[in-house]
């Protein structure tokens, strides 16, 4: 859980929520297209069964700033009815597995909407299972109304239904839009993400609330599905920005979110391009890295031609003596724990000077301790030097409000003199930030209006 949140389950009630326009649904992808499921591929009901091709996606989802939205596509219509109007939820389950720290292993959040009960619960899932489609969370953190209403119209709270305009099954009906949603705040204060779009999802249908056994989007569920990295499908196609989707750096072993998994100096996607290995920073063997031969003039894959590297820093003798900076018998000429090839290669750091950006910490410890930018002095934007958070005030380099007071711990240090390590600096029970944006005292001083009060 994001430290942010608190263990306290909350239960919410909505009036009618606006739901998303048509037109500002945006498909899932997966694999660099919209994801797509077969007909009747479950063992489970019709209504049960996610259908999708590529012009008319499965999955979709929308982050209108307030909430964020889930849609499928189904086979049959979520609901009964009796003489043709609609009077429960079916049920089973439909489900949203969030993958939000993408190390992969597990999913990470889990969203279900339990026809049975009218509700949508929110739950943390903490450990690994066995089976991933059977792996329930273990922490339920926040539960939603969702009495039965059709999307968009009067007393719809968090979730919705809605016939489509596709018939992907070719029934002689129509298709049907399942819609879930939740408040993006609750998201947030969970995972500690921003916006839905830094998120990866696994999305379908169960037979009870928290898994996904019985219809999982882009799994052929006829034959079943190895592993659910490989049915990730992705609101950001490509979070890193190195020309590979989520779901394909998964596949092939990469960091999703370092568009140079291997720190050669070439980006992930155009290694695939190139024929080089993204995994490997040296492709072909012969001593000089991938993003050097590339520089260079050299070919990646053939390391017969690699030039002399005498310091094995990923720069050829040739490169080093041509630019005259760095030092071709020293890997690390200006002695900052980076190699010389990394800094101009991948960090786009001076390999002739320790630190690059002029903070007070080593290019190094900004790599590879702190996680703070070695060419920004101000990583997190507060106007604070990194090197001064981390050695005079103490504070975080990589968050503007330490403390989360609502301040930034440059105005605490800088201008209102208050503690950015202490929500409360004056200790009269108001956190700082209030007393300047709300009360309009000072933080630093018990009694403000000097009453003695």
């Amino acid at each position: 859980m994001h430290a942010a949140a608190a263990l306290l389950l909350l239960v919410r009630t909505a009036s009618a929520l606006s739901w998303p326009a048509e037109a500002d649904w945006e498909p899932l992808s997966q694999d660099g297209g919209a994801v797509e499921d077969l007909c009747a591929d479950t063992s489970g009901p019709s209504y049960g069964d996610v259908v999708g091709d590529t012009s008319d996606a499965a999955g979709w989802w929308q982050d209108d700033g307030s909430h964020i939205w889930f849609r499928l596509r189904l086979a049959q219509e979520p609901y009964s009815s009796a003489a043709g109007t609609p009077v429960a939820w079916r049920g089973i389950a439909w489900t949203v597995f969030f993958e939000t720290d993408w190390e992969a292993s597990k999913h990470d959040f889990v969203l279900s909407f339990d026809g049975a009960s009218d509700s949508l619960t929110f739950s943390e899932n903490s450990s690994v299972g066995k089976d991933f489609a059977t792996d329930a969370p273990e922490t339920d953190l926040a539960v939603y109304d969702a009495p039965l209403a059709e999307a968009d119209a009067s007393g719809a709270e968090y979730a919705g239904y809605l016939a489509a305009s596709s018939d992907i099954c070719s029934s002689g009906g129509s298709d049907w839009f399942l819609d879930l949603a939740m408040p993006l705040a609750d998201f947030t204060a969970w995972t500690g993400l921003a916006s839905l779009s830094e998120a990866a999802l696994v999305m379908g249908s169960a037979s009870t609330p928290g898994l996904l056994d019985l219809d999982v989007l882009g799994c052929d569920d006829s034959v079943g599905c190895a592993s659910w990295q490989e049915q990730i499908s992705d609101c950001q196609a490509d979070a890193d920005s190195d020309g590979l989707g989520n779901s394909e750096e998964w596949a092939l072993g990469c960091d999703a979110t370092d568009p140079d998994s291997d720190a050669d100096g070439m980006l992930d996607g155009d290694e695939l391009d190139e024929g080089t290995d993204p995994l490997d920073d040296d492709s072909d063997g012969g001593g000089v890295l991938d993003g050097a031969e590339v520089l260079e003039g050299t070919d990646p894959l053939d390391g017969s031609d690699d030039l002399p590297d005498s310091d094995g820093d990923g720069l050829s003798d040739d490169y080093e003596n041509a630019h005259r900076i760095t030092d071709p018998t020293l890997a690390d000429t200006d002695g900052d724990g980076l190699d010389d090839g990394q800094e101009v290669l991948v960090h786009g750091t001076n390999p002739a000077n320790d630190d690059t950006d002029g903070d007070g910490l080593t290019d190094g410890d900004e790599v590879d301790v702190y996680g703070t930018d070695p060419s920004d002095s101000h990583t997190d934007e507060d106007s604070l030097n990194d090197g001064d958070e981390v050695d005079v005030h103490g504070t975080d380099p990589l968050d503007a409000d330490t403390d989360g007071d609502g301040l930034s711990d440059s105005d605490e240090v800088l201008g209102l003199g208050s503690d950015p390590l202490d929500t409360d600096s004056d200790g009269d029970g108001l956190d700082d930030g209030d007393e300047v944006n709300v009360h309009g005292t000072d933080p630093v001083d018990v009694a403000t209006d000097g009453d003695g009060l």
